[in-house]
C-alpha cells in the first residue's frame, strides 16, 4: 500500500493519483504509520524517580533529620535532645541547660544565653563536637 504524502489517504500500490485528494503519487510504498509505544523501562524509571521524590520531600524531613535525642558515647546519663523547633535541652552532671541551635550545612551550634557556643559536626547519627566529645543518636 501506498499513502498520500498530502492527505494520508491509502492508495493502491502503483496508482498514479491519489483516490481521495488527486494528488499526483510518486510510487513510493511507505510502511502503515505505527502508534508509539512507552516501554517498560521508561514506565519503570518514571515510578522510580516519583519514589525517590516522596523519600526526598516526605520521609527525610520527618523521620531521618538531626531531631532527636543524643547520648554523649563515654557517658551515657548525659544527653541532648535537639528538637523541630530549633530548640535543644541538654542534660549534664543532673542539671539542664536550655538553648537554640542553628545548623549550617553538616555543622551544629548550640547557643545558651551566658555561656559560651560550643559546636559540632554532624556524621550520619552521631554528632562530633569541636571539643572531641561524641554523641550517638539513640534509636
Amino acid at each position: 500500500m501506498s499513502y498520500c504524502p498530502n492527505c494520508g489517504t491509502e492508495n493502491e500500490v502503483g496508482a498514479k493519483f491519489c483516490s481521495n485528494c488527486a494528488t499526483k503519487l510518486d510510487f513510493q510504498v511507505r510502511a502503515e504509520p505505527t502508534r508509539r509505544v512507552i516501554s517498560k523501562p521508561l514506565i519503570l524509571g518514571a515510578v522510580a524517580l516519583i519514589l525517590i521524590l516522596l523519600v526526598v520531600l516526605v520521609i527525610l524531613p520527618r523521620g531521618l533529620g538531626i531531631y532527636g535525642t543524643y547520648e554523649m558515647e563515654n557517658f551515657p546519663a548525659y544527653f541532648t535532645e535537639i528538637k523541630r523547633d530549633g530548640t535543644f535541652s541538654q542534660t549534664m552532671w543532673g542539671m539542664r541547660i536550655e538553648g537554640r541551635g542553628e545548623r549550617e550545612g553538616n555543622r551544629l551550634t548550640f547557643i545558651v544565653p551566658g555561656l559560651p557556643t560550643s559546636s559540632g559536626t554532624i556524621e550520619g547519627n552521631r554528632i562530633i563536637a569541636d571539643d572531641g566529645s561524641v554523641w550517638i543518636k539513640r534509636r
